[in-house]
């Protein structure tokens, strides 16, 4: 009724306005002259001074204030706003235009009384769009990336979208829904209104929290140029704690998380977060008065400090105390733990040395957090007792790196490629360098299409595979594969439990410097000499410049930094998967003979550190135990073959009998034969027992795949030329 008295109303006054304006929508004027013989009439039209527009709505939409009808002049526009029954919006109108945003239909220019019919629909669908930053991108539940970052559902319908980061980023903040930083997951429960949400996406830092120490946070942004697991902070004194002792970076403040060593490579960077915390992690220190000190101070390497003499506490925990007197605490004497329970040992950056004899009979000792910068410490420091249920051993960066830009092993490259194929399916090869020289990654993945990430860990014959070996079967799964390719001429390659002393010296301490976590995947019991190697680390001349984690040369090596043994010349030599590609003779082709002999049990008669058939044998037990562990994760271990030059044999060797050997010794099984990988001398760097050319790194890689077909059942697709020229470091 109301809106028929208002249409009535409106006509009405229409019609008043009509007849004030003389009727009609036309005026007619008759006018009469005086001539009597003629008569003139005379017509002219007006147009009226206003119009009517009327809505006509049906019964799920209703206008502002109720009105529906409204007068105005000619050329002008009508505006009304219109609401919507729950569960209807705008289907058409018959005239006008709808904004949505505002609920505002505009009808312009009416030159005419106008009847407009406006009709709605159910409103079925809501859509959810992601705005902001540029580095990140979205896909739906089923994982179809969205190039537009939006979905449209029915009302009251859950949104689910993946998100993550890229270029070394990850998701920083979400303006709605329900973000998931673990999986990227990003859902919006029952949508019933169209939502815009704001996502922002940084380049990943990491943030040290103090964890009640005396600085607050540390903020690090680290490069990804070359690695994509950088390190963390070592102890340069960023973090302090009056009475305490920095002992490790965890993922969470009570020290439940995953454990860090300082100066460590950490892979926790997910392209769905884009901060990565880590919380320092204190050990309280053990009171002086618990020890005896020396009545005299005692100087070691130029450094002058007391020493202990005797621990007279019973404690599980044993942290060493820094200072003494004022002065720091730098030597442990012979005999100053004897009969001791201890269980755990913290040592800190300002001890120095430990005499021989300092620990006798403390045989709970079976942890031990250890600062890398010791400058003495012989084995015999620890009597057989304390070492029989030694089994962690951890060490902190306590000063600068020295050894980052030496490519010797090229331990950090294999350690970072390690964790950032991470949830691939990997195949890894542990040897010493002739896996550095005469594997390419990059050709035997192109090989395999694209199915396996390739991980060279070829290192140096001087350094324990078996150490690598026991790090790397302890982080593996169901989908890896490593195949253990030694040197046959090296007793380090073949099982050598050693960490120091002989021709390794401190190689091993060298080579891990920036990824001491290493030694948090290894029971350290069944290792020897690693005290000595530490001391031969700290006092060797190797190089004493303190560098950067994130060392690099010049705008020539921005993306591979690493280089030889200190050349001037930076040159690119090593890749991102640990290959050899360039230098130190990689790119030649030698035919000299250079007299090193090899038979294929693995004795030599160049090196002191030979390894013939019965030492093979008996760290054949090391090797087994190592693999069992890998198995016990559902990862395949083969034994593999380096390669070996033909003129380097000895004139009995018989690789059918060299096969048989490691088949009766081995409880992995062995990857082809030897046979097939002794190549001809030509392809060996200045003819070398193991080293090989470009075209020989080829040829070897190439036996490789053979052999991986004939043990996965994997059908041969490439000849022995596919690829060629498009590998680097592999022209052929």
């Amino acid at each position: 009724m109301k809106r028929s008295f208002i249409v009535f109303l409106a006509l009405m006054m229409v019609l008043v306005f009509g007849l004030v304006a003389c009727g009609g929508d036309e005026t007619t004027t008759t006018t009469t002259t005086a001539k009597p013989t003629t008569t003139t009439t005379t017509t002219s039209t007006t147009t009226p001074s206003q119009f009517i527009v009327t809505l006509q709505l049906d019964a799920n939409i209703s206008a502002a204030s109720d009105i529906i009808s409204k007068v105005v002049r000619p050329g002008e526009s009508a505006v009304f706003t219109l609401s919507f029954a729950q569960g209807y919006k705008f289907a058409s109108a018959s005239a006008g235009t709808y904004d949505a945003d505002t609920g505002k239909l505009t009808i312009t220019n009416v030159n005419e009384n106008m009847t407009v019919s406006v009709t709605s629909m159910e409103d079925k669908y809501v859509t959810v769009t992601l705005t902001g930053s540029i580095y990140y991108k979205a896909s739906d539940a089923q994982g179809n990336e969205l190039s537009g970052r939006a979905q449209t559902v029915v009302k009251g319908e859950d949104v689910v979208f993946y998100i993550k980061g890229f270029s070394n980023r990850g998701i920083e903040s979400v303006a709605g829904g329900t973000y998931d930083a673990a999986t990227g997951k990003l859902t919006f429960e029952n949508v019933t209104a169209d939502i815009s949400c704001k996502v922002n996406a940084k380049k990943h830092t990491i943030v040290y929290h103090a964890n009640n120490g005396t600085t607050n946070t540390v903020v690090q942004e680290p490069s990804f140029k070359f690695y994509t697991a950088p390190n963390t902070k070592w102890d340069d004194g960023s973090f302090t704690n009056s009475g305490k002792v920095l002992i490790e970076y965890n993922t969470k403040a009570d020290g439940t998380g995953e454990s860090f060593s300082l100066g460590s490579k950490v892979h926790l960077f997910s392209p769905y977060k884009a901060q990565l915390d880590l919380y320092c992690i204190w050990a309280e220190e053990t009171a002086t008065s618990e020890f005896s000190f020396s009545s005299s101070t005692v100087k070691v390497n130029g450094t002058t400090g007391y020493a202990i003499t005797k621990y007279k506490g019973n404690a599980d925990t044993v942290v060493l105390p820094t200072k003494y007197n004022n002065r720091p605490v730098i030597q442990i004497n012979a005999g100053a733990f004897t009969d001791k329970t201890m269980k755990t040992l913290v040592t800190n950056k300002n001890l120095l040395k430990v005499q021989s004899g300092a620990f006798v009979g403390c045989s709970s000792l079976n942890t031990m957090y250890f600062a890398n910068n010791i400058y003495e410490i012989p084995d015999d420091a620890f009597d057989a007792a304390t070492y029989s249920n030694f089994h962690n051993f951890y060490i902190n960066a306590t000063r600068a790196p020295r050894n980052t830009k030496y490519f010797d092993g090229a331990y950090r490259v294999k350690w970072d490629r390690l964790m950032a194929t991470e949830g691939q399916k990997r195949i890894i090869f542990v040897s010493g360098s002739s896996s550095l020289w005469g594997v390419s990654s990059q050709y035997l993945e192109k090989l395999l299409d694209g199915e396996y990430a390739v991980v060279n860990y070829g290192t140096i014959r001087t350094t324990s595979s078996a150490l690598y070996f026991e790090a790397i079967s302890n982080v593996v799964d169901d989908d890896d594969t490593i195949i253990l390719a030694p040197e046959c001429s090296s007793l380090y390659q073949m099982g050598g439990t050693s960490l120091g002393g002989g021709n390794t010296k401190h190689k091993v301490f060298r080579d891990v410097e920036g990824a001491y976590n290493i030694f948090r995947y290894v029971d350290i019991a069944n290792y020897t000499n690693y005290f000595s190697g530490l001391t031969e680390y700290n006092q060797s001349n190797y190089n004493s410049e303190a560098l950067d984690y994130e060392w690099y040369l010049g705008t020539t090596a921005t993306n591979y930094p690493i280089y030889n043994y200190g050349s001037p010349s930076p040159g690119t030599i090593i890749n991102e998967y640990g290959d050899l590609i360039s230098g130190d003779g990689k790119n030649q082709t030698k035919s000299s003979y250079s007299g090193k002999i090899a038979s294929l049990d693995g004795f030599t008669y160049n090196y002191a550190d030979n390894a013939n058939t019965a030492e093979i044998a008996d760290y054949a037990a090391q090797f087994n135990r190592i693999a069992a562990i890998a198995e016990g994760k559902g990862a395949k271990v083969f034994f593999g073959f380096c390669p070996v030059n033909e003129k380097s044999l000895t004139v009995d060797a018989d690789p059918a009998t060299y096969d048989a050997l490691l088949e009766s010794l081995y409880d992995f099984d062995i990857l082809g034969s030897s046979e097939d990988h002794i190549f001809a001398n030509n392809l060996f760097y200045n003819a070398d027992q193991h080293h090989l050319t470009n075209y020989g790194t080829v040829k070897h890689t190439y036996q490789f795949y053979l052999d991986i077909c004939e043990a996965f059942d994997i059908e041969v697709k490439h000849d022995a030329n596919a690829f060629k020229g498009t590998i680097d470091g592999c022209a052929w």
